[in-house]
């Protein structure tokens, strides 16, 4: 098992976009897993996980803006 950690928090001051794009690539050997998980301090979240070879996506972005998944 491996993992990569990003830490956006832009040490006290806020990250602001316009847009986000996020691609991924994975390759496992596991029906089941926690393939991507981020979370803020305000309560947001994105996971991304494999559940009996299936892919699931939990998104809670608040109502702070529009959000695309394509």
């Amino acid at each position: 098992m491996s993992h990569i950690t990003y830490d956006l928090s832009g040490r006290g001051r806020y990250v602001q976009t316009r847009t986000d794009h996020l691609k991924m690539r994975f390759r496992t050997n596991q029906a089941d897993g926690l393939l991507f998980f981020a979370d803020s301090n305000q309560g947001d979240y994105v996971i991304l996980e494999m559940l009996r070879g299936k892919l699931y996506l939990h998104m809670d972005l608040g109502m702070s803006g529009l959000y695309l998944i394509e």
